[in-house]
């Protein structure tokens, strides 16, 4: 919800122009994070987990050390380098005039990989308090800095002055993730050593699996959202991209701050364990199963309303700067539904430790999505988002395959997602009545009663039909502080 507020307000109080530049600014830092990580985000996330599970607290103690310690020293020499090129990257993405500011933001590219990549071993060690409270006090802190705004100076709220603001939150934010993961490395360290695990840490395993991972991420970036926005600001202008990006960060926000994925970095570690117990197909097919359809419950919803609505929801989060967004916005759902599925994917392979399957499932999508933006000029950005979405089919076909030659399969479960389509199809028709029905009223009354409702109904007729069998309910009431999914 911080997320969203801060999306909202954001793209309210910057000028439509440096809200472009922004998006452009964030594009490139979701780049970066991943490039100048050099694989050091699959070794946390495939062997965290197995570490945490199979060897001593001080083996786990010295490894969680070590990971830090690199990825410390490997974001501050490409900050720097990136800093000492700030006076031509911008023009590079067609943003003139913002040296300064692109200086500047290399302190919000450090502390936000930083933060990244330490709350993705939190989620890894199974310590989601300690992720979700590094991630709400940073976004918290942004917040809170852009409703004060307005209370203290009497200027307009300007691109370099935000990038400056967002460079001392995140600093903050990093420190408060630093405190917090030597906290855990301080409690491994005196763990008893009552584990197997004992051995020294095997670091060739480590580069043989993360290589591939990296290469393959490298490119699944070049061909992701964070290169469409780059390519729409330097083939459309700055106007087209704060359109694109705005749909594009209301839908991956929406898709972020979802109570799903709050649980998938509970679920992601237990991928990897599940390989490791005594029936890895069954713990794998149930992990798959439930993961697939905890995602597409809490997208298809939305993704209902702004099939009908999206216009309109558009133009009211954005307090009328954008005015018509909203087929981009249903696209960009879409997009999120082909990702959780991709995703799935993603973490039986991972579990698996198959690094050549991800760099294979990289290379093909990269080549569609470089296909796709030769029809930008023709199609706009509408051109990309398809190409994003038959990339992660064709990733899915590719990893599936991958999968099956491992000896494993993967068992859709389709009777589940037919039963959250029939609610989508429902709750979709729902909408529309209602909405031809309230065209006398305001836009705000209408669109929020629409939707509202329309959701409400999806949430009753997901809960009639069932689509989540008892296993999978009670698997996720015990991951709430309140058993309360009743779907």
């Amino acid at each position: 919800m911080i997320g969203i507020a801060w999306l909202f307000m954001l793209v309210r109080e910057l000028p439509l122009a440096d809200y472009g530049a922004y998006v452009t600014f964030t594009a490139f830092l979701n780049i970066f994070v991943v490039v100048g990580s050099f694989g050091l985000i699959a070794v946390a996330e495939r062997y965290v987990p197995e570490h945490r599970s199979l060897s001593s607290g001080p083996v786990l103690a010295r490894f969680l050390t070590r990971l830090i310690a690199l990825r410390v020293v490997l974001l501050a020499v490409a900050c720097l380098a990136m800093a000492g090129f700030s006076a031509h990257l911008p023009a590079l993405l067609s943003i003139e005039g913002m040296a300064d500011t692109f200086l500047v933001f290399q302190i919000v590219v450090f502390g936000e990989g930083l933060c990244r990549y330490i709350e993705t071993i939190f989620d890894s060690l199974l310590q989601q308090k300690y992720s979700q409270i590094s991630t709400l006090f940073r976004y918290g802190t942004r917040l809170l800095a852009l409703l004060a705004y307005p209370l203290l100076s009497d200027e307009a709220l300007d691109l370099f002055t935000w990038i400056t603001i967002e460079a001392v939150t995140v600093s903050l934010g990093a420190l408060l993730a630093l405190a917090l993961m030597s906290k855990i490395v301080r409690q491994a360290r005196h763990e008893e050593g009552e584990r197997a695990g004992e051995g020294k840490l095997d670091y060739p395993r480590y580069i043989r699996y993360a290589a591939p991972i990296y290469l393959g991420r490298i490119l699944a970036l070049f061909s992701g959202i964070e290169m469409a926005k780059l390519v729409t600001t330097k083939m459309l202008g700055l106007e087209a991209s704060a359109v694109f990006g705005f749909c594009a960060s209301l839908a991956i926000t929406l898709q972020r701050y979802l109570p799903t994925y709050l649980l998938m970095g509970m679920v992601r570690p237990l991928f990897i364990t599940a390989f490791h117990s005594e029936r890895p197909q069954k713990r794998l097919d149930f992990l798959f199963s439930l993961i697939v359809k905890l995602n597409m419950f809490a997208i298809l919803p939305a993704l209902a309303v702004t099939t009908v609505l999206g216009d309109g929801v558009v133009h009211l989060f954005s307090s009328g700067k954008i005015s018509e967004g909203g087929l981009m916005l249903t696209l960009m759902l879409g997009f999120v539904v082909s990702q959780a599925l991709r995703i799935a994917h993603g973490m039986v392979l991972i579990s698996l430790e198959d690094g050549k399957g991800s760099l294979l499932i990289a290379v093909a999508g990269a080549t569609v999505f470089a296909l796709s933006a030769l029809f930008v000029s023709v199609y706009g950005p509408v051109a990309l988002v398809l190409g994003l979405v038959a990339a992660d089919f064709v990733a899915m076909a590719i990893a599936g395959h991958r999968i099956r030659m491992k000896s494993y399969r993967l068992n859709y479960p389709y009777r589940g997602i037919g039963k959250l389509f029939i609610a989508t199809v429902g709750a979709t028709l729902f909408i529309s009545l209602l909405d031809l029905s309230l065209a006398g009223y305001g836009e705000i009354s209408r669109v929020l009663a629409a939707a509202g409702l329309g959701m409400v109904l999806y949430a009753l007729l997901a809960q009639s039909i069932r689509p989540f069998t008892d296993e999978e309910r009670g698997a996720i009431n015990r991951m709430l502080p309140v058993r309360l999914f009743v779907w």
